[in-house]
């Protein structure tokens, strides 16, 4: 592989791992999952400059010589020595630059980087990110392997490649005593990658308390942002590393500095939609703003509402709003609605939150009764209805409550009819329930609906009738009911 081959693998390699680290946003919305979900890739770039695999091909394409990389990276000494006296050279490498004493050294074995050097491996070649032996050396803690990687001549590579620095690497790899040994030789602590990111931003991310102390008390910049709009304080929370967020309080990071992302979350935001009542706590007596609004207009309250009483409680008593709506619409009891939390409905409800309120999402207006509805949350919509929700509301679209139980939750229908819910509705779509609950396979709700006279083949705005999409759907129950009842087309 020419050099320019390896550079140009190295810069593809590099996006596609930036853009995978940065891929962990929260999704919020209506989708029937928790409200919050992270996605996150552990598995940094840096890991795979490290570690990429050693079952490349190698230089001179011999088998042997493939053998000896893998026998310096398992540490068989006499396997290794089998090949060198075969006459494999020890300077041999992987596709990408990696050699056997790179393998030896990221494993910190000394006695097969030993017999390595003196069958004369170069110490300085370097993998195709530029780093040497040292680096992995350094990565895998083994000051000792170090110390006589420098006797022999090696280059310290404190500060790494325009890549990463050795810092980076260290704490990616979790070695305490390797960050320590960095920052005793100088390291700058504050050294970025290409996107911004410095090691104490590697720490928060991945959970290494430890090393996060070790910057932090040579001196790293605590509220340092990335490229992407990624700060420590909030990216420890959303990786729920609440040792790491101590810390960084601690240290005085900003708990009201939002990451500068489109989704703007505080790390209080994440703390409530985990839970972490502890963390929340903490972020408060730093001062954290229980009001503050990400550019949804949401504020912790409302994640908090989704959650769990334990954190939602907490911030009522610091005196967030419970009053408060999202530039969406959404208020905190949607939030306790959609997610079944029936204990902070009650409580919303208490303090005066409307039961009739509307937001829009997804295309669709929704109310709480519609979102619990949508739920299968029978024990919300009672709730709900005991406290003056309309069943019969209906919001521009149509995206009635009735339609909604139809479709979704038969114990809830059954709720909604008791309390008054007309049944001669129609959707937006022009379907009518009975078109609902027969492509759901809702077979109780078709069974009370024909009993009540719902017009067996009406069909909706595509001209498809219930009998239609009960058949399409391989709804068999429904489907006989249907045709039972006359049931034509």
């Amino acid at each position: 592989m020419g050099e320019s081959e390896k550079s140009e693998d190295c810069e593809e390699m590099h996006s596609k791992m930036k853009t995978q680290i940065c891929n962990y946003e929260p999704t919020i919305h209506i989708s029937g999952s928790p409200v919050v979900r992270l996605r996150y890739v552990c598995l940094l770039w840096l890991s795979v400059c490290l570690l990429f695999s050693f079952s490349q091909e190698v230089s001179g394409n011999s088998t042997d010589c493939l053998r000896l990389l893998k026998a310096a990276e398992s540490g068989s000494q006499q396997s290794m020595q089998d090949f060198l006296d075969a006459g494999c050279s020890p300077n041999i490498s992987s596709s990408t630059g990696l050699t056997p004493l790179m393998a030896a050294s990221l494993n910190g074995n000394l006695a097969i980087a030993k017999k390595l050097v003196s069958s004369g491996a170069n110490v300085d070649a370097v993998n195709f990110v530029g780093l040497n032996a040292w680096v992995y050396a350094v990565v895998s803690g083994n000051l000792e392997l170090v110390e006589f990687l420098e006797n022999e001549g090696v280059t310290p590579q404190v500060n790494g490649t325009k890549y990463a620095s050795a810092l980076h690497f260290a704490v990616t790899d979790g070695s305490h005593g390797s960050v320590e040994y960095l920052l005793s030789k100088g390291a700058d602590v504050d050294a970025k990658t290409e996107g911004g990111w410095t090691a104490l931003v590697y720490a928060a991310a991945l959970g290494k308390p430890t090393s996060a102390q070790l910057l932090v008390d040579a001196g790293a910049k605590i509220d340092i942002t990335t490229e992407e709009g990624g700060v420590p304080l909030v990216i420890a929370a959303r990786m729920y590393h609440w040792d790491v967020v101590e810390i960084l309080l601690n240290a005085g990071a900003d708990p009201n500095l939002a990451a500068s992302d489109e989704y703007g979350w505080t790390a209080l935001m994440y703390a409530a939609s985990k839970n972490h009542v502890e963390t929340a706590r903490l972020l408060v007596e730093h001062g954290a703003n229980v009001d503050q609004r990400n550019p949804e207009g949401w504020t912790a309250l409302m994640y908090a509402a989704a959650r769990g009483p334990e954190v939602f409680d907490f911030l009522v008593k610091e005196g967030a709003d419970p009053m408060v709506v999202g530039y969406d619409g959404f208020t905190a009891l949607m939030c306790a609605a959609r997610e079944n939390q029936p204990g902070i409905c009650e409580t919303l409800i208490g303090k005066g939150a409307d039961v009739n309120a509307l937001c829009f999402e997804s295309r669709q207006y929704w109310g709480p009764l519609t979102l619990a509805c949508f739920g299968g949350h029978e024990n919300i919509v009672r709730i709900l209805l005991q406290h003056g929700a309309d069943p019969n509301i209906e919001p521009p679209n149509r995206n009635m409550p009735i339609l909604v139980a139809a479709e979704k939750c038969p114990g809830c229908f059954d709720l909604l009819v008791k309390n008054g819910a007309r049944t001669d509705v129609v959707s937006s779509e022009g379907k009518t329930p009975l078109i609902l609950a027969s492509e759901s396979g809702n077979s109780g709700i078709v069974e009370h609906l024909l009993q009540e006279g719902a017009e067996v083949d009406a069909k909706d705005d595509a001209g498809r009738s219930a009998l239609f999409y009960a058949t399409k759907e391989k709804q068999y129950e429904c489907m006989k009911m249907l045709l039972d009842a006359g049931a034509t087309e």
